[in-house]
């Protein structure tokens, strides 16, 4: 009897020590509840966007086109709350380890600049070359007038390819943990919302990040160059600034 008992905490010891030891599993449904949580955020955040710092401007697109608007909107639903956390839930399950560290401030720097440049070379692509141009088309029904939530009025293959596309890749050029990732997503999306706010065009910004002005223009083909950065820094400008400082030396 005492035999038995002593194996019985044996392995009863064992199997806490295993458990202890083990690393931590990420559950589906939380992965999906990440990207689900993100995507509401920055839903709510341009709802609110466009019904108090954008509320002219809401009013004006919604008397000119109310059907566009609404197709519109739809897109953003769809980008946001379906897509978005599909295309989170396997960067955070397949990609991601670290779901414990703190914000590391270098890696989600690293998330945005990547991101800054995926976004920059599909946007690019996406109005010079005619098999791409159709898949930008429809956000740029939305010229004359733009609010915060329109930033996100795009097809589902834009919102793939140039919104979606670069965060995986930083993700695996990174290797960041979920936290400094999240953050990363957060200021991209956030930048998103600003600079499809006309209200705050009049705003002097830091020439190294895309202002709403600069978008504004570049919605309505008013920039004297073609400026194709976006949401967050300006590249255009930091590569005319570097290439001058280069011909000078």
């Amino acid at each position: 009897m005492k035999v038995i008992n002593f194996i019985l905490v044996f392995f009863s010891f064992t199997k806490t020590e295993s458990l202890t030891l083990r690393k931590p599993v990420r559950k589906t449904i939380k992965a999906f509840h990440g990207g689900l949580e993100l995507g509401l955020t920055t839903l709510t955040t341009g709802l609110i966007m466009d019904n108090t710092i954008s509320k002219n401007s809401l009013n004006k697109i919604k008397n000119t086109d109310i059907k566009l608007y609404n197709q519109g909107m739809r897109n953003v639903v769809n980008n946001l709350i379906l897509l978005g956390p599909c295309y989170y839930y396997g960067v955070d399950s397949f990609i991601i380890s670290d779901h414990i560290s703190n914000i590391n401030l270098i890696e989600t720097f690293n998330i945005v600049l990547i991101h800054s440049f995926g976004y920059y070379l599909s946007h690019r692509l996406m109005h010079r070359s005619d098999l791409f141009r159709k898949y930008h088309s429809f956000h740029h029904k939305f010229n004359e007038t733009l609010t915060p939530s329109i930033g996100n009025a795009v097809s589902s293959a834009e919102f793939t390819f140039a919104y979606m596309s670069p965060f995986v890749l930083g993700s695996l050029i990174v290797d960041p943990n979920i936290n400094s990732f999240n953050l990363g997503i957060l200021i991209v999306s956030i930048m998103n919302l600003v600079i499809h706010t006309p209200e705050l065009a009049d705003i002097n910004y830091n020439k190294f990040f895309v202002s709403p002005k600069t978008h504004l223009n570049h919605h309505q083909g008013k920039n004297i160059k073609s400026t194709y950065s976006a949401p967050t820094f300006n590249l255009e400008y930091i590569y005319t600034l570097i290439k001058n400082l280069i011909d000078k030396n």
